[in-house]
């Protein structure tokens, strides 16, 4: 590959859509025009090399749609699985982190200075529900106090956003 010239080494979502269109053009082009175009003898003489890159290149733009179209579905599938998990661990939780995700939900920036120290706060930030900004922190000596910033993860906000907005409709 170091060999090959740069200006050849053309990226493959390039070349593979541009020789299916020039192998198929060729292929499928009627007498009259490669005629006028100079390409019939071309074409007679290498007719079966072209009609195998236009076979292959379509074969091979398909399975990239295809592979691509599959992974666009399974991340769908993926984040419709995790927002429903989030979902039902928000309704589901307890009512210090029912606080928690709602006091953040309501603040500004959905920013709020909790203590860092409490473990259902460690908690929420291993699930990723809630982040640390670690823009400021206040640590009180005597009693071990930790308070730091902390937001809501933009997942969390989504799925609380749509609870919400089902909760509505259905109160309609």
């Amino acid at each position: 590959l170091d060999k090959i010239p740069k200006w050849i080494q053309i990226p493959l979502k390039i070349l593979l859509p541009a020789l299916c269109i020039f192998s198929g053009f060729l292929l499928l082009i009627s007498d009259n025009l490669a005629k006028q175009l100079y390409l019939k003898e071309f074409r007679e003489e290498s007719g079966f090399a072209f009609g195998l890159i236009f076979v292959i290149t379509i074969s091979l733009i398909s399975v990239y749609v295809l592979s691509f179209g599959i992974v666009w579905i399974k991340k769908k599938i993926q984040k419709y699985l995790e927002d429903k998990q989030i979902a039902k661990d928000v309704l589901n939780s307890d009512d210090f982190e029912k606080l928690i995700f709602f006091g953040l939900y309501n603040a500004n920036s959905n920013m709020q200075m909790l203590n860092g120290n409490n473990p259902i706060v460690g908690k929420l930030v291993r699930k990723g529900y809630i982040f640390s900004t670690n823009q400021s922190f206040k640590l009180d000596r005597l009693s071990n106090f930790l308070e730091m910033t902390y937001s809501l993860s933009d997942r969390v906000i989504r799925v609380i956003d749509k609870v919400f907005s089902k909760t509505e409709k259905e109160l309609e």
